[in-house]
């Protein structure tokens, strides 16, 4: 197969008192330039961008959600 990586996480935030507001998997697939170690280095940093993107936008809705 082509070369790339496939990242998964679990991210959560909590409240000031330890409470989950946000626990969501996120998953990122990038395709790498070449099949060199720099080539994975850079489309693994290019996927964790990506999630933390989302969880960021995720975050910012569940913040500004009315409770």
């Amino acid at each position: 197969g082509e070369p790339g990586v496939r990242v998964a996480l679990e991210l959560r935030l909590d409240d000031r008192r330890g409470q989950p507001l946000l626990v969501r998997d996120y998953v990122a697939e990038e395709p790498a330039a070449g099949a060199s170690f720099e080539d994975a280095v850079a489309a693994f940093d290019t996927a964790v961008g990506s999630i933390f993107t989302r969880f960021l936008a995720d975050a910012r809705a569940v913040v500004a959600a009315p409770r």
